[in-house]
């Protein structure tokens, strides 16, 4: 009795076995679709997955409607792929419902509905919420001017490694802003964590810092390769001060400087330009209007 039970259960195994892999992975397979390049079949491959509730799905055709990939973009359509994802408690739809808010993004902009949303999904581990949150309380748009919070949040992100956050800290702890203790050699650690992730603002400011020789030894090589590569990533400060190198940098310098850049560049992943969460707030974009979310 005890072998007809094994062998029924061994067999209950091998069906249980052979139907999830004709079942495959619906999700792994539209992904591999859209990574070929192919957005339209990709998007109706989405699109039921995301009508029968896969979080992961609603999140990836929220995006596809705000950047246009597969279909016409649509803002109202991203919103409500958006909302259905964070109505789950999906801390990136979350984040992307705090962000239409906040921006106005297929809805009316409510700075209300941004901030309880980005809050949810900080709690809930989104990497992107906590620099929302950090620009939102140390600019007072979207939620009350609190310098104490608005750091306590970017010091998170810049926990996270998320470059934004780096840049940030970096320059205000660089020039003892919003209540951070001045330290020019933890302020280059920062930045240095941000260049890497070719934030432009990070690179720029680095540039400024190993030319000057604030903190550091001064060394033109590095101050010019730094902006070499924030002017390439359209910074558009660098891409002033990169006009004057020949007058600042001597010709051997510079030679140098431009070719550690290109190995520099040529060993580091590009962003993804389709990431819209992904604003690159740099140093360069300081004081310009809204914080980017």
């Amino acid at each position: 009795m005890r072998s007809v039970l094994r062998v029924a259960l061994a067999l209950c195994a091998f069906c249980l076995s052979s139907a999830l892999s004709l079942a495959g992975d619906p999700l792994g397979d539209a992904m591999a679709v859209y990574n070929g390049g192919d957005e339209t079949k990709a998007m109706q491959m989405l699109l039921p997955l995301a009508v029968a509730g896969n979080v992961k799905a609603q999140d990836k055709l929220a995006h596809m409607y705000y950047w246009g990939e597969g279909t016409p973009g649509n803002p109202a359509e991203h919103h409500k792929w958006a909302a259905l994802s964070a109505a789950q408690g999906d801390p990136e739809g979350e984040e992307d419902l705090g962000s239409d808010y906040f921006l106005g993004t297929g809805v009316p902009r409510d700075y209300a509905l941004a901030l309880e949303w980005m809050t949810k999904a900080e709690i809930g581990g989104d990497d992107y919420a906590p620099m929302a949150l950090s620009a939102m309380y140390l600019s007072g748009i979207g939620a009350p001017k609190d310098e104490a919070l608005g750091v306590k949040y970017l010091r998170e992100a810049a926990a996270l490694g998320e470059e934004r956050g780096l840049a940030m800290l970096g320059a205000y702890t660089f020039y003892g802003m919003f209540g951070v203790k001045q330290n020019s050699q933890e302020a280059i650690r920062w930045l240095t964590l941000a260049a890497e992730q070719r934030n432009v603002g990070a690179q720029s400011l680095l540039s400024l810092i190993y030319r000057s020789g604030v903190g550091t030894p001064k060394n033109n090589v590095e101050a010019a390769k730094w902006i070499i590569l924030a002017a390439a990533g359209g910074c558009h400060e660098a891409m002033r001060q990169s006009a004057f190198l020949g007058l600042l940098t001597s010709p051997s310098d510079l030679k140098t400087a431009t070719h550690l850049a290109a190995v520099w560049d040529a060993g580091h992943a590009k962003h993804d330009p389709h990431d819209h969460r992904d604003y690159r707030l740099g140093i360069c974009d300081l004081g310009h209007g809204d914080p980017a979310i």
